[in-house]
Order: structure tokens, then C-alpha cells, then sequence
């Protein structure tokens, strides 16, 4: 059947599959995680980071959301290094901030585990009013 690629292998019959669609993608960037048209781009990043313009097609048909998929690679760009200059620290701090957040996170568990914690049951339950 044309446009199948080892169907049998698949576990599929023929007729259970769609036909091939051919598409191309925007350019994205692999860091992402979503490629538009493919969608999660789990597997699928690590596959088109080994294609070059050597070797612009995959060796495996990649099953990704349900579907087949053959990766060719059209065109690579390389990064721009002047928008990285100017990004830098903007880089940094979203590399930090998680690492920070976690030191916080683990200093706060570790002064709750060695502080003594007593509740005030009538700041708890709320106060009884006075009329005055």
C-alpha cells in the first residue's frame, strides 16, 4: 500500500491506518517542547537534532500523539549569539530562580523541623468580639 511504512511491524492493518500527509513545520526552536503541527515534541526533538543537510531524513518512522511520522530536515539555522548577549541575564535568572526557590523551600522545612510550634487557638477560631 503506498504511503505505509512497514505496516505489519506496526500491528496495524492497512486499512486502520490514515493516509500520508505531507507537511512542513515553522521554524522552532528545539528547546521548546512544542513544535507547531507535531505538537509535544518529546522524542521527536532528540530525533531532529540528528539530522544535517548531509543527512536531512530520519532513519525511523517516529510514532508521536498517534501518529507516523517522517522527519526531514529542510533548512538549520544557527543561533543568533547578539540576542543571547542581550538575553543573558534574563537566561540567568530563570536558570536561578528555581534553584532558589528550592534552597528556600528546603531552609524553611529544615527550621520547621528543628523549631518548637504552638497555635494560638484564638487567633485559629477567631476571637470573640467585644461590644463596645
Amino acid at each position: 500500500m503506498p504511503g505505509v511504512v512497514n505496516a505489519k511491524s506496526l500491528g496495524k492493518q492497512p486499512a486502520d491506518l490514515s493516509p500520508a500527509i505531507a507537511d512542513e513545520t515553522e521554524p522552532f526552536n528545539l528547546s521548546s517542547g512544542f513544535i507547531y503541527k507535531l505538537g509535544r515534541a518529546d522524542g521527536i526533538s532528540d530525533q531532529i537534532a540528528l539530522l544535517t543537510m548531509e543527512h536531512p531524513t530520519a532513519n525511523n518512522v517516529i510514532e508521536a500523539n498517534g501518529d507516523l511520522i517522517v522527519l526531514r530536515l529542510k533548512s538549520r539555522e544557527d543561533a543568533d549569539m547578539t540576542k543571547f548577549e542581550e538575553q543573558k541575564s534574563a537566561i540567568a535568572e530563570g536558570l536561578l530562580f528555581p534553584r532558589k526557590r528550592a534552597f528556600l523551600q528546603q531552609y524553611i522545612t529544615q527550621l520547621k523541623s528543628s523549631a518548637k510550634i504552638t497555635y494560638n487557638e484564638a487567633l485559629q477560631h477567631g476571637a470573640p468580639q467585644v461590644d463596645g
